[in-house]
Parts: structure tokens; sequence; C-alpha cells
């Protein structure tokens, strides 16, 4: 009835149910080992007994052997009082008899008949008229007072045997306890945890399934416990979040379809239709809320009327922009359609934008490349490209064009925008004309110099073979002078010359060996390398793209120059890879010269700039604008890093074969 009246609904009462299963093991184990040790006691109370009683049969039987002695030495009131002793004795020892239990019961009857012969037995012999003892009786009561204490013997060891047996009952009952204390916890306690682990693991992968937006799942915990009462608390607060956001969708859908129907009436008559809503038959069909609705439209109407008229003053401004931008700008959609131009634009095209509007692109942009197109491909990336443009008479326009995609009239299209360089094309012609007859005459110039310098260096030297001992030292110095000057002349006009070979040089790229190229360099300066005792350090250098002839000259000119501008016994020269890119090399040439201040990296590749005079370092100041003017033809580049007094680090950048 109890048990009934009881609802194991909750998690305190699971709790109170186990820790009861638990109490009520606890008590019947204890009640069990308890009647266990009971008898234990009882066995231990019961041989204790025994042993005693085994104990006075055997004085009883010492004191009959005494009596013997006695008699013989006619000592008849030791007699007397010994008699006295075991009569006391033998009924001390019939009245201990009860108290060795019902199990023993006829073995105990056995000793007590036995005993009660013995006492007869002494109640003869005791008589006072027997002044000797009878060798019979004697005899007989002797057998059975052993009889007796063979009896005892056999009670005493089952006593034992009793008593092992309630050792080896308790062992084992403990032991059964135990194991089964054990299993039941484990039970108890995973039945436990089960009821509540797994309901609150359902529970949170229902919460992480709810937050990711599904709300039609079941509930996942049905109980009538505490987490029972949570899920279903929770799972009502989601089903009515859901219900809300269905009315939510159905009055937004509703709100959707009321603004279409509004957006047909314009801002001036909607005060009109709203007096109609005071109408019977009007207000019959709407709802009581509709004034509040209409209002909220309303207003709602009037704020998309003024980001109407924003947008729209932005579109405008933006096609102002467009139409006052320096640079043509051409608008054209997806089919290639041009969809606005500019004014500049118009100017290159030479037409008015209502005769280009509509037009397919191609009659204008870039007919020549009409297969390679960004509309076609938006993976095709143009920017500052040369192109050429068509114009309404027929005539060809060099433009710098940049194409890019973005949204105009709510579509995707492409702007292009480019600019005429017609111009800037005539102004490179002129250039490169100019440059042309420049170098044309620079060279024609320097070769016919060359002629002159030779016969007067050639005359000059004739003269100091000639009339040297004639002349006084004046005179020497001089022709020394004249010498030295047509000397430097001569060199300044070979680079000259040199500088423009290399303007007019026709390339020959191949792959260029660098570490066979510098070999080469330096079997072309043994001489100045021996003489100035010059160290040349190379390190392996990958392959190059490169003219061979002007690869030589370049890295000759450096470490020359590497050489010359060193104040060093032991000048030192080092060339190794400094990087390697997929595309590129660069190669650095390292010296341990006079070094170079900062101010002066970029004027040092300068046509005829030197930092030293003639008189301290000889030289004509054109090496380094060899160096890159090469470097720059094999389109590559030449800087340079370097600190006074400790030395130049040339780097040249050089495509990878």
């Amino acid at each position: 009835m109890i048990f009934n009246r009881i609802k194991f609904n909750t998690i305190k009462a699971k709790i109170i149910l186990v820790l009861c299963i638990f109490f009520i093991g606890f008590v019947s184990s204890a009640i069990l080992i308890f009647s266990i040790q009971r008898g234990i006691a009882q066995n231990i109370q019961k041989d204790r007994f025994i042993s005693e009683f085994k104990i006075g049969v055997y004085e009883y039987k010492n004191l009959l052997y005494d009596e013997t002695d006695d008699l013989n030495n006619n000592n008849k009131e030791r007699i007397r009082e010994q008699r006295r002793i075991k009569s006391e004795m033998l009924s001390i020892l019939i009245n201990q008899i009860p108290n060795m239990g019902k199990k023993y019961e006829d073995l105990l009857k056995n000793i007590k008949n036995t005993l009660a012969i013995v006492n007869q037995s002494w109640q003869e012999m005791n008589e006072p008229d027997k002044s000797e003892l009878d060798a019979f009786l004697f005899k007989t009561t002797e057998i059975n007072l052993q009889k007796a204490i063979s009896t005892i013997q056999t009670i005493h060891e089952m006593v034992f045997s009793d008593f092992k047996y309630f050792i080896i009952l308790n062992n084992a009952c403990l032991t059964f306890i135990g194991v089964l204390f054990f299993i039941t916890i484990i039970i108890l306690g995973t039945i436990l945890v089960r009821t509540i682990a797994v309901p609150l693991v359902k529970l949170e992968q229902w919460s992480k399934n709810v937050s990711d937006g599904q709300l039609d799942l079941p509930n996942p915990v049905v109980s009538k416990d505490e987490l029972g009462m949570v899920s279903k608390s929770i799972y009502s607060m989601v089903q009515s979040i859901k219900s809300q956001m269905l009315t939510i969708d159905y009055a937004q859908e509703r709100l959707s379809s009321i603004n279409r129907i509004v957006q047909g009436i314009s801002v001036s008559n909607f005060e009109k239709n709203c007096q109609i809503t005071s109408q019977k038959d009007v207000f019959d069909t709407l709802s009581s809320g509709i004034n509040a609705m209409m209002r909220d439209l309303k207003e709602y109407i009037f704020q998309l009327d003024n980001q109407k008229k924003e947008i729209l003053w932005a579109y405008q401004n933006l096609e102002r922009i467009i139409d006052t931008m320096p640079f043509a700008i051409m608008i054209i959609d997806a089919n290639k359609c041009i969809r606005k131009i500019n004014n500049a634009a118009r100017s290159i095209i030479g037409t008015s934008p209502e005769t280009v509007v509509g037009k397919n692109c191609y009659n204008y942009l870039c007919f020549a490349n009409m297969g390679s197109c960004p509309i076609n491909d938006r993976e095709i990336r143009i920017e500052n490209q040369e192109q050429l443009v068509q114009t309404h008479d027929g005539r060809i326009i060099p433009v710098l064009k940049t194409v890019l995609w973005t949204r105009y009239l709510n579509e995707d299209m492409l702007l292009e925008v480019f600019v005429d360089i017609t111009k800037i094309k005539e102004y490179q012609q002129k250039l490169q004309s100019s440059n042309q007859e420049l170098e044309q005459f620079a060279y024609i110039a320097s070769h016919d110099l060359k002629e002159p310098l030779r016969m007067i260096t050639s005359f000059l030297n004739l003269l100091v073979d000639e009339y040297q001992n004639s002349l006084d030292d004046q005179a020497k110095a001089y022709i020394n002078f004249a010498v030295n000057g047509s000397k430097r002349m001569t060199q300044l006009i070979n680079d000259l010359l040199l500088f423009s070979r290399v303007q007019t040089h026709e390339l020959k790229l191949s792959s260029i060996d660098m570490n066979a190229c510098l070999d080469e360099v330096k079997n072309i300066l043994k001489i100045v390398i021996e003489e100035k005792n010059a160290t040349i350090q190379i390190e392996d250098i990958p392959t190059v793209l490169a003219d061979h002839s002007q690869v030589i000259q370049l890295f000759q000119n450096l470490i020359e120059n590497g050489i010359k501008y060193n104040k060093s016994d032991h000048p030192e020269i080092k060339i190794y890879k400094q990087q390697i890119t997929e595309k590129d090399v660069i190669i650095a040439v390292m010296d341990n010269g006079i070094g170079i201040a900062k101010e002066y990296w970029e004027q040092i590749f300068e046509v005829f700039r030197r930092l030293h005079t003639s008189e301290i370092y000889s030289g004509t100041g054109i090496g380094l604008a060899i160096c890159k003017k090469i470097a720059e033809k094999l389109e590559g580049s030449i800087w340079l890093e370097s600190e006074e007094g400790t030395g130049t680090t040339f780097f040249i950048k050089l495509k990878r074969a």
C-alpha cells in the first residue's frame, strides 16, 4: 500500500529508492553475520563446557587411583575426605550435562548413565563397614570412567567440527555479501546514471537542432521527473516561438501584398482612399486595425518616396560626374550593346551619344580583339593596355584602356575607361627618331674623331722619341699633357662608341652559363688582376637568358671598377647569387673598395658622372651608364648598396633561362 502511494517520477525519489535498497541490504547482511557470529560463540561456549567436564572426569579418575593408595596406607580420614570430594565432583559433573545442548543428547545420556553407575559404585565402596576397596568394583568403576572419557572426547571432536563449519560459513557469507554489494552498486548506479544522463544528452542535442532552426522536432524527453518537466517547458516555448514566427511570416506576406497594391496608388489619392474606409460596406469587410496599418503604410510609402528621390539624385549626380570626367567612359551591357558614353568618349568617337547608344561595341572598340573580351570571359583582365578605337568617320585612334565590371541600372555591366594617346604616340615616335639620329651622330662623330686623335697621338710620340734630348723639362711636360689628353680622348670616344653600340645592338638571347661567362671575364682582365694582386671569387650561379657579348661587357665593367676604385693592396671581388625566383635571378658583385656615398647611388649611373678627378682615378664616367643600359635592355635592372671606406655591392637582376 505504501509503494502504491509513492510515485517514483522525480530524480529525488529515484535516489531515495536506491538508498533504501542499499540500507535494506546492509541491515540484512548485518543480521546474517550476527547469527553466524552467535553460532560461533555458542560453539565456543560448548567447547569450554566439554573441556571442563572432561578435565573433571580425569580428576575424578585420578581420585580413584589416589584412594587406592590411601587404602593401602590405611589412611581412613583421607579416604572419607576424598570420598566426600568425589561425591561433590560427580554431582557437579552430572549437573553440567544439560549445558551441552540437545544435539549431543544421546551421547550425554550415555555419560549420565555411566556416571550414575560410577556413583553407585562409589556408594557401595563408601559403606562404613567396608574397610578395603573391592577390586571388582574398582575395576568396574575404572572401565566406566574410561568409557565416559571416550564419549566426552567424541563430543569434543563434534563440537570442534561444528566450530570449523561455522568459521567457513562466516567467511563465505562475508565474500558473497561483498560481491553482491559490488554488483548491486554497479547495476543501481548504471540505472540511476542512465535515468539522468541519457535524457540530458537528448535534451542537449535537441537544443542544438532547435538553435539551427529545426523547430518541428518532437519533445526529446517524455517523463514525469524534473528533466521531463524542463523539456516540456522548453518544448512549449519553442512551439510558441514557432507559432509567432508563422504569424510574423503571414503578416509580412500580407503586408507585402498590400504594399504591392498600395504602390499603384499615388500619394495624392491616398487620403481620399482612406476616407472610403469610413463607409459601412468597407468597414464591415476590414478589421478594426486597418486604419493603423494604413497609417504605417503611408509612412512607409513616404519613406520609400524619399529614398527614391535620394537614389534619383545620386543617379543624376553620378551621370553628371561621368559626363564631366576628362577621360572617356563607355558602359556596355552583357549583350555587347553600348548603354552610356560620356562627353570625353563622344569627342573621341566624333558623334552624339544618341548615335552610339544601342550599337554594338565592336563598331567602335576593340574591333581587332573580338574573340578576347571580358564579356565572354570574366577572367580576362585589361588594365592600361594599348588598344584601338574606330571613330565615326573611320579613323583609327590608339588608346590606353582599363576595363572593370560594375553595377549600372540594376545590371552587371562592363565599364571601359580609355584615354587618347595619339599625341603620346607622336611624341614617342619623334623622340625615338631623335634618339636614333643622336645615336647615329654620336657613332659617326666618335668614329670620325678617332683618326685625327690617332694622328695627333702618333706625332706627339714621335716628337718625344726624336727630340727628347733637345727639349727642356717644361716642353716635355707639355708634350706629356698632350699625349695623356689624347689618350683620355681616345678612351672617351671608345666608351661613347660602346654606349652607342649598346643602344643599336640587336639582341641575341640565349641560355648563358654564368660560371663560364665569368671565367671568360677573368681571362680578359687577367693582366689587370695580376698587376693589382686582386682575387676574384665566383660562387655557383644559375643559367640566365641574355645576350652573351653584353653580359660579358656588363660584368667586365663592374669587376674593373671594383679593382680600380680600391685602396687595398689586395682587392677582393666576390660574385654570388643573392636571390632566385621562378622567373629571375639576382647576382651580387661585392668589392672591398672605397665605397660610394648614399646621395650618389642613383647619380652614379648617369653618363659622364664621375665622383673623382682623373688625376686620382682614371676613367670616362660612362662604364656604369653602359651597365645600366645593358641591364634594362635585357629586361632587368641594376642597383647598389655601399658604405664609404668599406666597399660596394652591385645587384644585377636578369631573367632565368
